[in-house]
């Protein structure tokens, strides 16, 4: 039987993962699939699907460092650290144009 506090760690995980993953499929589903043949809104409008991309991004990883923040168990801590992380650097990556 697992840890509680790894059964918890689990969870907090999974629950920020699929919400991260709702949001930015709800973001991609209220883009027009004819963007790019439209008009110079179009560049503005992806340009605001990326910022609220980096937002929602960054907002995980605050979520992230804070729930680390008052746990008491070290491998929880350590393990929401490391989410942090990989949502900055895929915010990083995103910012320097190497995802879509």
């Amino acid at each position: 039987m697992p840890e509680p506090a790894c059964a918890l760690a689990g969870w907090a995980q999974s629950r920020i993962l699929a919400a991260l993953g709702q949001l930015l499929a709800k973001r991609h589903s209220e883009r027009s699939v004819d963007d790019a043949r439209q008009s110079p809104s179009a560049h503005s409008e992806r340009a605001r699907d990326l910022e609220d991309r980096l937002e929602a991004l960054n907002e995980q990883a605050e979520r992230c460092r804070r729930l680390a923040g008052a746990t008491y168990d070290r491998d929880v801590a350590a393990m929401l650290g490391a989410m942090a992380e990989g949502f900055e650097k895929t915010a990083e990556e995103l910012s320097k144009g190497r995802l879509t």
